[in-house]
Order: C-alpha cells, then structure tokens, then sequence
C-alpha cells in the first residue's frame, strides 16, 4: 500500500505542479480534469448505495461552475446552475418515481457542484495573483506560492496524519465515521501543514499570526475533507471511491482533503489577509 501511495503520488506530482507553475489554461485543464473525474467518481459512489442522480448533468454542471470564475465574458455561472438545478428538477420530476426520491436525488445532483466543482474553482481564482515573490531565491508569482502551499500543505496533513496514526495512534477519532482513524494522527494532520505554511508564508507578506491560524485551518480542513469522503463511502458501503490509484483508490479519495482547503484558502486570504 505504502509503495502504491508513492508511485502514485510520483506520478501526479509534476501535473499538480505543472499548473501550479504555469496557470492559465494549464491549470485550468489540470483543475476541469481533476472535477470531471471526482465528479464521476462520486456519483458512482452515490450508485452503489442505491442513489440515483444524474451523472451527465452533474459532470457538465460541475464543470462549468469550476470554470466559471475564470472565463470573461460567458455565462458559465448561469450555465452551471441551469445544468445542476433546473434540469435535474426537471429531469427527476418527469422520471415518474417517488417524489421524495426525486428530490433526493436532486439534491445530491446540485451536490456535485457545490462540494467540487465550486471549491476546485477557487485554485484558479488563487492563482491569479501575477506579482512575483522570491522563494529561496527562487522568482515564483504569488498565486503560485499560495497554492503550492495548498498543495503541500495537503500532502503534509495526509502524510502527517497516515504516519502518525499508524505507528503511534492509540485514541479513536470519530471510530463511527472510520475506524482507523485517531486523534493522534488527526493532530498530526493538523501541525504538518501548520509547519509547511510557516515555513513558505514569509515571501507572502504574512503576519506570522495568520501564517499560523493559516496553517491550522489548512490541517483543519485537510482532516475535515478526509473524514468527510470517508463518511460518504461508509454510507454506502464503499472502501474507495475508485480503483484506479494504487494505494490511493480513486481521485476522490486522493483530494477530498484538498477540496476543503482549497476552500478555506480562499475565504482566509480573500477576506482576512490578502
């Protein structure tokens, strides 16, 4: 499993940094490829306990709300909530099944979008920061730098929390959720990332006092978006979200901690501290 995780991570590494470095439409199709793929993954998911969204509508809704904060002068927003709301509505109420699995799956359509392709937006919105700053000598523009942060920051909380939990955890953490979690490895997947964003925050013009609640919320959101997913597969009764990631399962189950973050990034640095 261990080996899986690294040959895994070897070979999604330098497409994450790709679009990290370059941006622009090279980010955005790493971002869209990234949110069709999760997209699909969790709708099968939702099939395996019975659910019944609408695949289609979810993948093209989530797709385009993804891209919506980037693309000038379109109406993808309107799109987006076109495809993920009224047609599944619409879609669901002609199905002619019960109305209270109607809008279940409704729901769990306009879900789609909301819990990944909105929150994957958000690395396109941070990345459009151009300034340049310099990191161990190294020119780099300042979207970039907030993102790699993300990005490791992520890596550090499930590594963090993976090693911990395994050699030294003890105390159970949220066992009804998934019983191999504990509070050991929780909090390793909360001071990881904190030390991680000490350490690259400095270029950003950060306090150090947010640098740090910075990295607490990341590790905090990591954690969250892990046992989020891990509820999801519980109660459908699915180990993974997919098969084709050796170690990881599918691209849901490598991510979902980086969906929050993204997130959390966002809202931090968007209305706090620019």
């Amino acid at each position: 499993m261990v080996v899986g995780r690294v040959a895994t991570s070897l070979v999604l590494a330098p497409i994450v940094l790709a679009g990290i470095w370059f941006g622009g439409i090279v980010l955005a199709a790493v971002v869209v490829a990234a949110t069709i793929i999760t997209t699909l993954e969790y709708c099968r998911l939702l099939e395996r306990g019975g659910f019944r969204p609408a695949w289609p509508l979810a993948v093209v809704g989530s797709a385009a709300l993804c891209l919506a904060p980037i693309v000038e002068g379109t109406h993808l927003g309107a799109l987006a909530i076109a495809v993920l709301v009224v047609a599944p509505g619409a879609y669901f109420l002609a199905r002619g099944t019960a109305l209270r699995e109607a809008l279940v799956d409704w729901g769990l359509t306009v879900l789609a979008g909301l819990a990944i392709g909105w929150p994957l937006a958000q690395a396109n919105v941070l990345r459009a920061a151009t300034e340049p700053v310099k990191v161990f000598g190294l020119d780099i523009e300042r979207g970039s730098l907030v993102l790699l942060i993300c990005a490791l920051g992520t890596w550090a909380s499930d590594t963090g929390a993976f090693s911990i939990g395994r050699t030294l955890g003890r105390h159970p953490f949220f066992p009804h959720i998934s019983p191999r979690k504990t509070v050991e490895g929780a909090a390793a997947g909360v001071v990881a990332p904190t030390l991680v964003t000490l350490l690259l925050a400095p270029p950003l013009g950060w306090p150090p006092v947010f640098a740090l609640v910075c990295g607490a919320c990341i590790g905090t959101a990591a954690v969250a978006g892990d046992l989020v997913e891990s509820g999801l597969k519980r109660a459908v009764e699915a180990k993974d979200a997919g098969s084709w990631l050796p170690g990881h399962g599918g691209l849901l189950d490598r991510i979902d901690g980086q969906i929050f973050v993204l997130v959390t990034v966002a809202l931090l640095t968007g209305y706090i501290w620019p």
